[in-house]
């Protein structure tokens, strides 16, 4: 498995030097934010890059495979800034003439058999994709909610979770944990509902990929339009 080592400043998290890991393909995601919340689970995110030698890293873990993967960047709300999912400025190679769909708000990264470098296009988020992960040794502490808001008051969960560093949090702040995933493999667009009349707002503010652990159990019609 190939390592990139990485020097980040800032945070109690940051102090040490930093050990990315990428994955080998970890199979077939029914969205992109079932394999954000599957990488989660083993302590990371869908794979994303901050430069071009992570993007090599990723490439020699993932053996360049020939079919389509999830990578962890979203669109933020109706702007047309594209984000790694945990807040930071994405390394991105677009392919010629994109992104180029205002309604597709995630991103896949596009490998034909035998052509390098690999591009990214951006795809409806409901897409089946392969998908790896990004591993942080130790955990980065960041802003996963794009919308933080420094004159609010840290009182709540949902801000400590996932605001820490605008709420000064990243000395306490741990990762989320992430509990039992065997719901994900019975859900269907045949069985799906939604158990919130608020859902498409919520999904509007990227919620979904923020906060997949509560958007894939109470909002999975939402997710499947997106």
């Amino acid at each position: 498995m190939k390592v990139f080592t990485s020097l980040i400043l800032g945070s109690f998290f940051d102090r040490a030097q930093s050990t990315t890991t990428f994955t080998p393909v970890q199979g077939i995601a029914k969205t992109a934010f079932e394999g954000e919340i599957r990488c989660r689970k083993l302590g990371g995110h869908l794979a994303f890059f901050r430069n071009a030698a992570e993007f090599e890293d990723f490439n020699e873990a993932t053996g360049h495979g020939g079919s389509n993967h999830w990578i962890g960047v979203q669109q933020i709300g109706s702007s047309s800034t594209f984000k790694n999912v945990d807040g930071t400025t994405p390394w991105l190679n677009w392919n010629n003439g994109e992104p180029n769909n205002s309604e597709e708000r995630c991103v896949e990264l596009y490998v034909q058999p035998g052509d390098e470098p690999a591009v990214m296009n951006d795809k409806s988020c409901s897409a089946s994709r392969l998908y790896s992960c990004r591993i942080d040794d130790p955990p980065t502490c960041a802003d996963i909610e794009p919308n933080c808001n420094a004159s609010n008051c840290a009182t709540g969960g949902f801000e400590q979770m996932f605001c820490p560093k605008t709420f000064g949090l990243c000395d306490t702040w741990t990762p989320q944990t992430i509990g039992d995933l065997t719901f994900l493999d019975n859900w269907t667009s045949e069985t799906c509902v939604d158990k919130s009349p608020a859902c498409e707002g919520w999904a509007s503010r990227n919620q979904c990929m923020v906060n997949p652990v509560y958007m894939l159990k109470k909002l999975p019609c939402q997710l499947q339009a997106m």
